[in-house]
Parts: C-alpha cells; sequence; structure tokens
C-alpha cells in the first residue's frame, strides 16, 4: 500500500521557508499561495497518485506513460496555453510516440509467444 506522510520536520521547513520569503523579500501573500499551490497540488499531489496508479500499472504500461510524457506535455501546452510548436516538436513527438508503439507491440507480442 502506498502511503504518504508528513514530518514535522518538513512542515517546519515549510514554515521557516514561508516566513523568510515573507519578511526578507516582501512577497505578496498572493505570490506565496501561488508558490504553494505549484508546490503541493502540482508536485505533491500528482506524486501521490501516480504512485497510486503505478501500483496496478505493469512495468511496461509504466515505462510507455513516463517516455510518452514529454509528448503530453507539449500537447497540452499548445492547447491550454496556446504555444507554438515548431516542426522539431513535431518530429520528436512522432519519435517517442512510435517508440512507444513499437515498444508496446513487441512486448505484447513477445508476451503471446510465450503462453502458447
Amino acid at each position: 500500500m502506498f502511503t504518504f506522510t508528513i514530518s514535522n520536520s518538513s512542515v517546519f521547513l515549510l514554515f521557516v521557508c514561508v516566513s523568510v520569503c515573507v519578511c526578507v523579500y516582501q512577497i505578496e501573500p498572493h505570490r506565496i499561495g501561488a508558490i504553494l499551490w505549484t508546490g503541493i497540488v502540482t508536485t505533491v499531489l500528482a506524486i501521490y497518485f501516480e504512485g497510486i496508479a503505478l501500483q496496478v500499472a505493469s512495468a511496461t504500461e509504466a515505462a510507455l506513460l513516463f517516455s510518452s510524457e514529454p509528448v503530453w506535455a507539449s500537447l497540452f501546452g499548445a492547447w491550454l496555453l496556446h504555444e507554438r510548436l515548431n516542426m522539431n516538436a513535431y518530429i520528436g513527438g512522432a519519435i517517442i510516440l512510435s517508440a512507444c508503439i513499437f515498444s508496446a507491440w513487441s512486448s505484447g507480442a513477445k508476451q503471446k509467444g510465450e503462453q502458447h
């Protein structure tokens, strides 16, 4: 079972970092909220749910998901943030996706051959 714990030292370290940012650097509270959102939600929760999902995924599925992550990141960036992708990005994404498909196909064929 995947467990997630927050130690007292990590909470204290977070408190010290936030205090230093507010006192020394005069950072506005809404910016601290944005930093905390980025650090907690987009990092900690994503890794937590990723750990839960990896418990039920096979090694091949996990490798395919991780290796195709740059492709999905660039596609979501283009869709949500209207980033422009050049030809190199499309060629690189096609190479990554074709390698993932080839890997899944060869792994599936190997497992099918072992069963017979």
